[in-house]
């Protein structure tokens, strides 16, 4: 998560030990880098509503629905490559995949 989101190690296990668990750590990071706040920032938001869903904080941190981003979230659809973010784009990708609905 260090290299991915491009903060450092210790803030990173910060982060870790200030959430339920090592997903929403991941939750918490990228939810800073789509909306270039602090993770501090996030994670404060986080604990302020824990048990209402990811799709709330997004929200309370400027993540419009509709946008990019909300739709990322709402789908799944985040890279999990361990990459730095300037090789896999700051932007989450539109899946071109058929989803899980109705007759699909």
């Amino acid at each position: 998560m260090s290299t991915q989101f491009g903060v450092p190690e210790l803030q990173v296990r910060a982060v870790i030990g200030s959430v339920r668990e090592p997903a929403d750590a991941f939750m918490s990071l990228q939810l800073g880098q789509w909306t270039q706040k602090p993770v501090e920032q996030v994670v404060r938001v986080y604990q302020a509503n824990q048990g209402k869903g990811w799709g709330v904080i997004a929200k309370r941190m400027g993540i419009k629905p509709g946008s990019a981003e909300f739709h990322a979230l709402k789908s799944g659809n985040l890279t999990f490559s361990g990459h730095p973010v300037s090789e896999q784009g700051e932007r989450p990708v539109k899946s071109k995949g058929r989803g899980k609905g109705h007759n699909k």
